[in-house]
């Protein structure tokens, strides 16, 4: 058995530990072990794979005196056959795809490098297989003449006893980025002071990131960049940093600002910045339970609201990221108990206040019993919720489902913008809100007493720990709108008896928006483990494709790896029955995606996110988790 504090960090290993069981014992120390603090360290790339074509290339190398062997290069159907013998052939003889000659015995580890340098070189033999040569003392580069991914296969052997390849294919062939820059670089390394937990957002204009750092106040950090790069470090200026563990401080040798603003009690460790771009507002959270309203965010100082904020929603309890619905300007919030609120914004009709009187305020659930100020969807609501601005519904996902009070698996619900008569435990899910709800089989909840909507739909049995992130709606759901509503929602939810990462979809009815209340397909398998979840998932529409992206902790199922992979999903046509997959340490962080379109090949439609766990990144830093870019269609 395996007990986890709730809250990351290392104010865990302070939980002591006790037992009286004469046939169970803790592990050894009595106290939690292993919470650290999240890295307070924010960077920048130029771009994670920025840069022309990279040709595939490979090496070999004479370790002795060779006297009789063959040394094989194949590509395609094409074959290079060179021969060690007394003499030089000087050119190739191409029989069909074959080309092949004599390269002659040097008596030295250099010469042999340079003998077959020029024979490679010479005419009809690299050029047969698209390759060409280059050597210094006894290693030989051998360098695919077209630049690409494609030179990645071109296959090497040997039967040469004192001669070595690199490898059994070349290697590090790339196609073209953007911008022409090389490989991917640091743009800058800041120390920002304590640990971030949460995502940072950008400015409109690329100028600014904002991200609030988990302290006792909190603070709201506006960051303006310096990307003047960091030529002069150290000692020098401008100096941006050098690496994820050589950060430097905003503003020294720098023209980087770093402006912090502190607010609320106690610390925040799960509600990231919403910001409004409309009109340069936003909106956070706290551990005590208390949402704050910034304005200005980007466009001038910083500076917390004051007049009617900021509004207490659930007193002591860490709140989750909010999200503002554009349409009736109430801000959607969950807890760590569970609950889902509400809080209506500055100029919202749509709800009352629970206390009376006027936005901004807390909204009272319509329908729901006098002081009910929440819905009940189960435990320890993590993420956001996903709101349609244009059907007016709000999706909420939760891991440990509850219905009625009682311990379901893991659903996705549905409310309207002022969470109608879904309190708990009076009223709770199915295809309309219900006195009295009973539970039947395949995860369908029939009600008595129907009244105004609220939904909830099982995806996964299982009652258990592991959380659910939000889903995500595809293209024909979102090229859509009541009354014709098409298209489904993706999540990743539960197996039937155990926590393993499944992948379902759900429909709606076309007229009303009001989500089904079993799911359409799955599940589809993501793991093979109880230990395992699923990122929040993505979705992206690009050209003629519709994509869905998952980061799987461990154990993937699908082709993926045992310690971690991320997976793409075509869903065009229909419910995926397979993925591309790639491995990633951990799984995947929540994934962006970048362009959609041609451009430039391949490399031009990308997804980035960061690994869960520690992996060797191309910096040469072992000691946490990797920033990455994958392309959309392969995961390359």
């Amino acid at each position: 058995m395996t007990v986890t504090a709730v809250t990351p960090g290392t104010t865990g290993n302070s939980i002591t530990l006790a037992e009286t069981l004469a046939n169970f014992a803790w592990g050894a120390g009595g106290v939690l072990a292993g919470g650290a603090n999240g890295q307070n360290t924010i960077m920048a790339f130029n771009n994670l794979y920025s840069g022309p074509e990279v040709a595939a290339d490979a090496t070999g190398t004479f370790t002795g005196d060779a006297g009789t062997g063959t040394i094989t290069i194949t590509n395609g159907t094409k074959t290079l056959t060179l021969t060690q013998s007394g003499a030089n052939s000087g050119s190739c003889t191409v029989i069909g795809d074959a080309a092949s000659a004599n390269f002659k015995h040097e008596g030295n580890t250099t010469n042999e490098a340079t003998s077959l340098r020029n024979l490679i070189n010479a005419t009809n033999c690299g050029s047969n297989v698209g390759v060409s040569a280059t050597s210094s003392a006894a290693v030989v580069t051998v360098t695919a003449t077209t630049p690409g991914p494609a030179g990645n296969s071109i296959a090497l052997a040997k039967t040469v006893t004192v001669f070595a390849w690199s490898g059994s294919t070349f290697v590090g062939g790339k196609a073209a980025g953007l911008c022409g820059s090389g490989q991917p670089t640091l743009l800058w390394s800041y120390n920002t002071g304590g640990a971030v937990l949460t995502s940072p957002v950008l400015s409109l204009d690329g100028t600014k990131v904002a991200f609030i750092e988990n302290a006792s106040p909190p603070k709201l950090h506006v960051l303006t960049m310096d990307n003047s790069g960091s030529a002069g470090c150290y000692g020098g200026s401008p100096c941006n940093g050098t690496s994820a563990i050589l950060p430097v401080v905003p503003g020294t040798a720098n023209t980087a600002v770093d402006t912090t603003l502190t607010f609320g009690l106690t610390g925040n460790t799960g509600s990231s910045l919403f910001v409004n771009y409309l009109t340069d507002e936003g909106y956070a959270g706290d551990n005590n339970g208390v949402l704050h309203k910034f304005n200005p965010v980007f466009i001038g100082a910083p500076a917390e609201v004051a007049v009617g904020w900021p509004v207490t929603v659930s007193s002591t309890h860490a709140l989750n990221s909010p999200v503002l619905g554009f349409g009736a300007k109430n801000i959607f919030v969950g807890d760590n108990q569970g609950f889902e609120f509400y809080v209506m914004g500055n100029g919202s009709t749509t709800g009352t206040c629970q206390a009376g009187g006027s936005a901004p305020c807390l909204g009272h659930p319509t329908g729901a019993t006098a002081g009910t100020n929440h819905v009940d969807t189960g435990i320890n609501a993590l993420d956001a919720a996903l709101v349609d601005n244009g059907t007016g519904k709000v999706h909420v996902f939760q891991g440990q489902g509850a219905i009625n009070g009682t311990n379901v698996g893991a659903l996705i619900w549905q409310f309207d913008t002022q969470l109608s008569v879904c309190s708990s435990p009076a009223y709770s899910g199915a295809n309309n809100a219900c006195t009295s709800v009973t539970a039947v089989a395949g995860g369908t909840y029939t009600c008595t007493t129907p009244s105004n909507p609220c939904i909830a739909a099982e995806i996964g049995a299982k009652h258990g720990a592991k959380p659910t992130y939000h889903g995500h709606f595809d293209n024909a759901y979102i090229s859509s709108n009541i009354p014709t509503q098409a298209g489904y929602l993706y999540a990743c939810g539960k197996g039937a008896s155990d926590e393993n990462a499944n992948l379902y979809r759900i429909g709606f009815d076309a007229t009303t928006g009001k989500m089904n209340t079993t799911t359409d397909s799955g599940p589809l398998a993501l793991s093979s483990v109880n230990t395992t979840s699923c990122s929040p998932l993505t979705e992206v529409f690009n050209g003629s494709t519709d994509f869905l992206f998952a980061g799987v902790t461990a154990s993937c199922t699908l082709g993926g790896d045992a310690l971690g992979c991320v997976m793409a999903f075509d869903i065009t046509s229909g419910f995926p029955s397979t993925a591309a997959t790639a491995a990633e340490a951990g799984g995947a962080s929540g994934i962006i995606v970048d362009n959609v379109g041609s451009g430039l090949g391949n490399q031009f439609s990308n997804v980035y996110f960061s690994t869960l766990g520690n992996a060797t990144c191309s910096d040469g830093i072992t000691a946490g988790g990797c920033a990455v870019k994958r392309t959309q269609a392969e995961l390359k």
